[in-house]
């Protein structure tokens, strides 16, 4: 299996960099950053210390390999499946572990699912820097049974919890909301 990258910023690096050490040999990534005077230089230690080849394009990455992990920022994940649709092709799967909203999700799977490629929205629940490529990550969409197969067998922890994109991310906001309200309920009741 050949893993590609969209976005190569600190979500992209912990999850190749734990990939490659449990045997994900065949990783490739394109930023847009890469070419950036200030954090091009960044983009190209982390992707060598994780053992992933940079290419120039979304293209580029998504005509050589089989599931695409959109890691952009979630006012970026529309626009990153809107470029990416031409490239896709039936039977890849499309990842977005954005922090977009539940429609952001269901707009950049009708792009990518009319392009022929099944759509994950994966919502990361952990933190990546303790946890790297093993944070428990839920999965909505089309893709999720598919992606679960490929990327278990290297560490991951997938959990699918419905073929709705948008469901994902949405339990995922509804628990920060509920921990923070919690969080924000303790300190004031500690200042009363």
């Amino acid at each position: 299996m050949k893993l590609g990258f969209i976005g190569f910023g600190e979500v992209g690096f912990e999850l190749g960099r734990g990939l490659r050490q449990s045997g994900l040999t065949d990783i490739l990534a394109f930023d847009p950053l890469l070419d950036d005077e200030r954090f091009g230089g960044l983009v190209r230690n982390r992707a060598e210390e994780a053992g992933v080849t940079l290419l120039a394009s979304p293209a580029a990455v998504i005509r050589q390999v089989d599931v695409i992990i959109a890691a952009v920022p979630g006012s970026q994940a529309v626009s990153a499946a809107q470029t990416a649709a031409p490239s896709l092709a039936p039977g890849q799967i499309y990842a977005d572990v954005s922090t977009s909203t539940a429609a952001g999700k269901k707009k950049a799977a009708q792009l990518v699912e009319q392009a022929g490629a099944r759509f994950v929205d994966g919502a990361m629940m952990g933190g990546l820097s303790m946890q790297h490529h093993k944070v428990p990550t839920l999965l909505s969409g089309s893709g999720s049974d598919e992606l679960i197969r490929l990327l278990t067998p290297f560490g991951m922890v997938l959990t699918r919890v419905s073929d709705t994109p948008g469901d994902a991310i949405a339990i995922k906001l509804v628990r920060s909301i509920a921990m923070k309200g919690l969080a924000a309920l303790a300190a004031e009741t500690l200042e009363a």
